[in-house]
């Protein structure tokens, strides 16, 4: 049950915009602790459409991201690609981050 949550509200994350592990579990769980719990579900579920659109907190991407066409390089083209990653701070854009009471507003 909570892997298609997660899951499901991973994938509500729209193109162009951002959310971090923990909200997706505040979102699941009620709490910021299953955020490991909610990486290592989304790395398994590896979906090119929406997988790298979940961060560490601060928009950092995790060392461990996996997803089709490779590794944390290939979670960075894609974020660049819809206009998110700040080459500059070397992170996603604060201002394309998506919280949990908007994820509940799309549909969470």
């Amino acid at each position: 049950m909570s892997r298609e949550r997660i899951v499901s509200a991973s994938r509500l994350v729209p193109e162009g915009c951002w959310t971090t592990y923990g909200t997706i579990s505040e979102i699941v769980y009620g709490h910021l602790n299953g955020a490991r719990t909610v990486g290592n579900v989304i790395r398994a579920d590896a979906r090119t459409d929406s997988s790298h659109r979940t961060l560490k907190i601060g928009g950092e991407v995790s060392s461990d991201w996996r997803g089709d066409g490779g590794g944390p390089e290939e979670c960075v083209r894609r974020l660049r690609r819809e206009g998110v990653w700040d080459d500059s701070r070397d992170r996603a854009r604060a201002d394309r981050f998506v919280d949990a009471a908007e994820l509940r507003r799309l549909g969470a």
